[in-house]
Protein backbone atom coordinates (compact mmCIF):
# COMPACT_ATOMS: atom_id res chain seq x y z
CA UNK A 1 0.00 0.00 0.00
CA UNK A 2 2.67 2.51 0.06
CA UNK A 3 4.16 2.36 -2.87
CA UNK A 4 0.22 2.77 -4.04
CA UNK A 5 0.31 5.95 -1.91
CA UNK A 6 3.58 7.09 -2.82
CA UNK A 7 2.93 6.78 -6.45
CA UNK A 8 -0.81 9.11 -5.84
CA UNK A 9 -2.70 6.20 -6.85
CA UNK A 10 -4.30 6.10 -3.31
CA UNK A 11 -4.10 9.65 -1.10
CA UNK A 12 -3.00 9.32 2.40
CA UNK A 13 -6.66 10.10 3.96
CA UNK A 14 -6.76 10.01 7.55
CA UNK A 15 -8.71 6.46 7.61
CA UNK A 16 -5.64 5.58 4.92
CA UNK A 17 -3.08 6.59 7.84
CA UNK A 18 -4.90 5.04 10.40
CA UNK A 19 -4.61 1.57 8.68
CA UNK A 20 -1.49 1.84 7.83
CA UNK A 21 -0.26 2.57 11.58
CA UNK A 22 -2.05 -0.17 12.50
CA UNK A 23 -0.13 -2.52 10.01
CA UNK A 24 3.02 -0.78 11.57
CA UNK A 25 2.04 -1.92 15.19
CA UNK A 26 1.46 -5.24 13.96
CA UNK A 27 4.73 -5.62 12.21
CA UNK A 28 6.57 -4.75 15.56
CA UNK A 29 4.43 -7.71 16.77
CA UNK A 30 6.22 -9.87 14.38
CA UNK A 31 8.95 -8.63 14.99
CA UNK A 32 8.85 -9.21 18.79
CA UNK A 33 7.71 -12.69 17.73
CA UNK A 34 10.65 -13.66 15.80
CA UNK A 35 13.21 -12.30 18.69
CA UNK A 36 10.97 -14.80 21.18
CA UNK A 37 9.67 -12.00 23.26
CA UNK A 38 5.43 -12.26 22.23
CA UNK A 39 3.19 -14.28 21.09
CA UNK A 40 2.15 -14.42 17.39
CA UNK A 41 0.52 -11.43 16.67
CA UNK A 42 -3.44 -11.42 15.73
CA UNK A 43 -3.20 -9.98 12.03
CA UNK A 44 -6.07 -11.10 10.21
CA UNK A 45 -8.43 -7.92 10.83
CA UNK A 46 -5.34 -5.91 9.86
CA UNK A 47 -4.49 -7.71 6.64
CA UNK A 48 -8.73 -7.79 5.35
CA UNK A 49 -8.11 -3.62 6.02
CA UNK A 50 -5.47 -3.04 4.01
CA UNK A 51 -6.78 -5.63 0.99
CA UNK A 52 -10.02 -3.57 1.44
CA UNK A 53 -8.07 0.06 0.61
CA UNK A 54 -6.25 -1.65 -2.18
CA UNK A 55 -9.18 -2.80 -3.72
CA UNK A 56 -11.37 0.63 -3.33
CA UNK A 57 -7.95 2.87 -4.26
CA UNK A 58 -8.55 4.27 -0.83
CA UNK A 59 -10.68 4.84 2.62
CA UNK A 60 -13.15 7.24 3.53
CA UNK A 61 -11.80 9.79 5.99
CA UNK A 62 -14.09 8.41 8.77
CA UNK A 63 -12.70 4.68 8.15
CA UNK A 64 -11.43 3.13 11.72
CA UNK A 65 -8.52 1.20 11.76
CA UNK A 66 -9.44 -2.13 13.70
CA UNK A 67 -9.15 -2.48 17.30
CA UNK A 68 -5.69 -4.19 18.24
CA UNK A 69 -5.95 -7.47 19.29
CA UNK A 70 -3.48 -8.13 21.89
CA UNK A 71 -0.84 -10.86 21.63
CA UNK A 72 -0.62 -13.40 24.33
CA UNK A 73 2.61 -13.06 26.04
CA UNK A 74 4.65 -15.67 26.84
CA UNK A 75 6.36 -16.22 30.37
CA UNK A 76 9.79 -16.02 30.66
CA UNK A 77 11.75 -19.41 30.43
CA UNK A 78 14.55 -18.68 32.92
CA UNK A 79 13.84 -18.63 36.71
CA UNK A 80 16.35 -18.20 39.56
CA UNK A 81 18.23 -20.68 41.73
CA UNK A 82 19.23 -20.21 44.90
CA UNK A 83 22.30 -22.62 46.16
CA UNK A 84 23.27 -22.52 49.34
CA UNK A 85 26.91 -21.54 50.10
CA UNK A 86 27.89 -24.38 51.59
CA UNK A 87 27.47 -26.12 48.18
CA UNK A 88 29.03 -24.50 46.54
CA UNK A 89 32.53 -25.28 45.52
CA UNK A 90 35.64 -23.91 45.56
CA UNK A 91 39.28 -23.51 44.09
CA UNK A 92 41.51 -26.21 45.50
CA UNK A 93 38.18 -28.08 47.13
CA UNK A 94 38.01 -26.12 49.87
CA UNK A 95 34.75 -25.14 51.41
CA UNK A 96 33.65 -21.79 51.93
CA UNK A 97 33.15 -20.94 55.49
CA UNK A 98 31.70 -18.05 57.53
CA UNK A 99 33.63 -15.22 58.65
CA UNK A 100 32.78 -12.80 61.66
CA UNK A 101 34.18 -10.20 63.94
CA UNK A 102 33.98 -10.98 67.19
Amino acid sequence: MLDEVRAGRIAPSPGVTRVMLQAFDVLSDHVAFAQGLAGLPHDAVVLEALDAILAQGGAPDHAAAPAPTPAPTIAPTIAPTITPMSAVPTAGGTSIRSVSNR
